[in-house]
This record gives structure tokens, sequence and C-alpha cells, in this order.
């Protein structure tokens, strides 16, 4: 998380529901999500999902708790 404390605006906590406002929401997710990295091997989150994509929303959910991650982007472009 700290290579991503710089593109967050805001959090909201809920029970089992965490939303971050941030301007980059396809970036952040982009390095949270599970991933193969040639020199490194596996980074992210294990077990973080894609729910659903939107203009503005990325919905993740980490499958081994249920919890639910919904990434906003702060501007509206």
């Amino acid at each position: 998380m700290a290579g991503i404390s710089g593109y967050l605006n805001s959090i909201s906590h809920q029970s089992a529901h965490l939303e971050i406002h941030t301007n980059t929401a396809c970036r952040v997710a982009s390095r949270l999500l599970p991933f193969r990295h040639e020199d490194h091997g596996l980074c992210g989150i294990p077990g973080l999902r894609l729910i659903s994509l939107t203009r503005r929303r990325v919905r993740l959910l980490h499958q081994p708790t249920g919890g639910r991650l919904d990434l906003v982007d702060s501007c509206r472009w």
C-alpha cells in the first residue's frame, strides 16, 4: 500500500466493505490484483478478484474473506 498512498484521496470503511476514492482507480487496481511479474514472481493481493468495472468504479472482492473493495475515481472525466 505504500506505493499507492500518493493516489488516495479518501477512505470510507464499512463492515466487510472498503471504499477508496482516488484519482487513478484503474492504476491502483492494477497494483492490487494478483499478477505474475517476470522478475519478482507473484505480486498483488492473493485471492483478490475483479467483480465489475464501470467508468468511475472498480469493484473488487477478496475471495477468502468475502470483503469488498471499491476503488472510485474522484475525477469526473
